[in-house]
């Protein structure tokens, strides 16, 4: 049961090993097995999934597993459209010190179930998250990029069009180099037309240099 790759092979064995006596193996089994039932379409057995994940984080109280556990529930219940409870699952995560091997990403995902719930600017806000990836986790271009252009895109809606010029013309000026990676040169040519854009507004002052 130690291959994360193949959950789904190893479900056999986990649910061989939940039919055991006492407690020994059984957070990694239920991680696994959880892992198994989230990749399906199904409700119901998502909600096994579901049921699995809770006994990793909270009946077994896994050092090993909590981590992964919290970050796959909360990653199925935006699957499943779960906004609020969605980001109640993340923010849990975020708020746990010990919990860190998926930050980049959680912290996305938090910025989108809030952003989905309408929840644009403020304490607690799309805008709150999706500045910590950006602003913490740069180099994780997969999520800060995006993360970023959607906070431009909220500023510009929610905010004032030259917050949200200033914002796009320091975000493009630190990421100049990138301009050509693979996952970043997309969203940036994205965030330089919404820059453009917002210069040629006559409410926004352009900066000179």
């Amino acid at each position: 049961l130690n291959d994360r790759d193949k959950s789904a092979e190893a479900l056999p064995f986990a649910d061989e090993i939940l039919t055991r006596p006492g407690t020994e193996g059984k957070d990694v089994a239920e991680y696994f097995k959880g892992v198994s039932l989230a990749k399906s379409t199904d409700r119901a057995t998502q909600d096994k999934a579901i049921a699995s994940f809770n006994a990793v984080i909270d009946k077994y109280q896994s050092e090993a597993f909590t981590d992964d556990a919290m970050h796959a529930l909360g990653m199925l219940y935006m699957k499943r459209k779960e906004w609020a409870i969605a980001e109640k699952t993340l923010f849990r995560y975020v708020s746990n010190k010990k919990l860190n091997k998926h930050n980049p990403e959680v912290w996305y995902n938090l910025g989108l179930a809030r952003d989905a719930q309408k929840n644009y600017v403020g304490d607690r806000s799309a805008v709150s998250a999706f500045s910590k990836v950006w602003g913490k986790y740069a180099g994780h271009f997969k999520f800060s990029c995006p993360a970023m252009n959607r906070t431009i895109e909220i500023e510009m809606q929610h905010g004032t069009k030259q917050s949200a010029y200033k914002l796009s013309q320091s975000w493009l000026r630190s990421m100049a180099k990138h301009t050509e990676h693979p996952v970043a040169g997309e969203y940036l040519r994205k965030a330089t037309a919404m820059r453009d854009d917002l210069a040629n507004d006559p409410s926004v002052t352009v900066d000179k240099d």
